[in-house]
């Protein structure tokens, strides 16, 4: 059985690669199972601000903010956060 550390560090991996060969989409899909997954995920914020490196473009629909991804992932972060803590009552 692999420990919590070899799959934390192998999913990191995974996204790191996806960022920079798959489309964003599925990078996000990845770094929301993390987010499931681990506890204290803080890695997923350096990969949003991959994410707004490589694919953000301002666009009138977000008022032109440049850093679209880390902002999601911020609220996303607490937001399922939270919700895994109520999960576990």
């Amino acid at each position: 059985m692999l420990s919590q550390k070899t799959k934390r560090i192998t999913l990191d991996i995974l996204i790191l690669l996806s960022i920079f060969f798959l489309p964003w989409w599925f990078s996000g899909f990845l770094i929301i199972a993390g987010l499931f997954i681990f506890n204290r995920f803080y890695e997923v914020f350096v990969f949003a601000i991959l994410l707004d490196t490589f694919y953000a473009v301002p666009r009138e629909i977000f008022n032109n903010i440049p850093y679209f991804y880390l902002l999601a992932t911020f609220v996303l972060y607490f937001v399922i956060n939270g919700f895994k803590k109520r999960l576990r009552i």
